[in-house]
């Protein structure tokens, strides 16, 4: 699977996916070892701010999960299993720990000049006639080929359509363009809350009627930058949420409907 992304017309890297990349050659634990060292000459990761800008981790982001990959080695060695067995549960838990977080990037280029120049052409021991180049459209486990494209392929593709556009298509079959709805004497301010609240919603790519885990707060903290007079009080943007299901909710909210019976 092509594993490489666009992000800002540059090419990306998803962090966990560098195993992959490199054959394995920098497993999970080597990887996390040189993210989380202040004095590495390894390219600097990033995650992507509110607006979908780079914006650069510190080290120290990666103690914790350096540390758990670190305890899972542990605990498997103390299970004694068989060989084989251990190395896959290695493989494929080691990565699934990445899961946890929030997805995190390196660019290629930055990459590549740090892994020819620097790991293969001084740290690697090669064997004979080994092929060390890069992979970016490597064999990935299926289960992390699927998690991959839906987590990450899907979402950063959509974030990188002439979003401008888009959204001003949306405007017009809304009847947003031209109506200037922000200014209409005609509509109420909790219904101008609750467009705006739309716009949000079409500008992050969500699905209205299926919004994803844990991206209300996005969603509130944009309206809030974005549409200040009409989110003007703490407990405006609840208030504009509340009992508005036939325009949005959230992907899970039957099952908060259930436990709040």
């Amino acid at each position: 699977m092509d594993v490489v992304l666009k992000i800002n017309d540059r090419d990306a890297l998803v962090v966990w996916t560098i195993p992959y990349i490199t054959s394995w050659r920098l497993s999970p634990d080597m990887l996390l070892e040189r993210l989380a060292k202040p004095n590495s000459n390894f390219p600097v990761s990033f995650n992507l701010e509110m607006r979908g800008n780079p914006s650069d981790l510190v080290h120290s982001q990666w103690d914790e999960l350096e540390g758990l990959v670190s305890k899972l080695g542990s605990d498997l060695t103390n299970q004694n299993l068989p060989e084989h067995e251990d190395r896959l549960e290695w493989v494929t838990k080691s990565i699934e720990l990445f899961w946890r977080y929030e997805p995190s990037y390196i660019w290629r280029d930055e990459f590549e000049d740090w892994y020819y120049n620097r790991f293969i052409a001084s740290t690697w021991i090669a064997e004979e006639a080994e092929d060390t180049s890069l992979c970016f459209n490597p064999l990935l486990q299926s289960k992390h080929a699927e998690y991959f494209k839906i987590e990450h392929k899907e979402n950063i593709n959509k974030s990188q359509e002439p979003k401008i556009e888009t959204v001003e298509v949306d405007r017009m079959e809304r009847g947003v363009v031209g109506a200037d709805w922000q200014n209409d004497p005609t509509l109420t301010k909790l219904e101008k809350q609750r467009k705006a609240i739309l716009e949000i919603i079409k500008l992050k790519g969500f699905d209205a009627m299926a919004i994803p885990d844990c991206e209300k707060g996005t969603i509130e903290e944009i309206c809030r930058a974005d549409y200040p007079l009409f989110f003007d009080a703490e407990s405006s943007f609840d208030n504009a949420w509340k009992n508005a299901r036939h325009l949005f909710k959230m992907a899970n909210h039957a099952s908060y409907a259930k436990r709040g019976k």
